[in-house]
């Protein structure tokens, strides 16, 4: 069996990453996250070609949809924007099973990245309902 293309030019594009190109987590450290670890470079190009991916993907979408291109354009840019969105989509999930992996989190289902490239866990909220917790109930309820 032959390898696909975009696997055998996975680890390249990881490779090939320079720091410039690199994107940094921009969500702040939440008051209930736990801190369980950080990116190592290698997630980080990870993470960063992740968020190229759903750039590219973007960008796509966008001339999919406001283009002045005749229909067969047209196509053409959407199918591609889904390919890109297919991929990006594939490397979300590689991500997140390496931060799992990495800091050991397979028995977490709330995980996420913060500011400094901090790797947290956190449980979730139960839904509130009309503000009064839990599936709106209130104690003497």
């Amino acid at each position: 069996m032959a390898t696909s293309t975009f696997l055998a030019l996975l680890s390249l594009e990881l490779s090939s990453l320079d720091e410039k190109d690199l994107y940094e987590p921009d969500l702040e450290l939440g008051p209930k996250d736990k801190k369980c670890g950080g990116l190592d470079d290698n997630l980080v190009k990870l993470y960063s070609f992740w968020q190229n991916c759903e750039k590219s993907a973007a960008g796509k979408i966008m001339e999919a949809r406001f283009s002045h291109g005749n229909e067969d354009q047209k196509k053409e840019a959407a199918l591609k924007a889904f390919e890109l969105r297919s991929k990006a989509a594939f490397v979300e999930d590689l991500f997140w099973i390496e931060v799992k992996d990495t800091c050991h989190l397979w028995d977490k289902e709330n995980i996420g990245v913060r500011k400094g490239r901090v790797v947290v866990w956190y449980e979730q909220e139960p839904p509130k309902i009309m503000g009064f917790g839990p599936f709106g109930l209130r104690p003497e309820d």
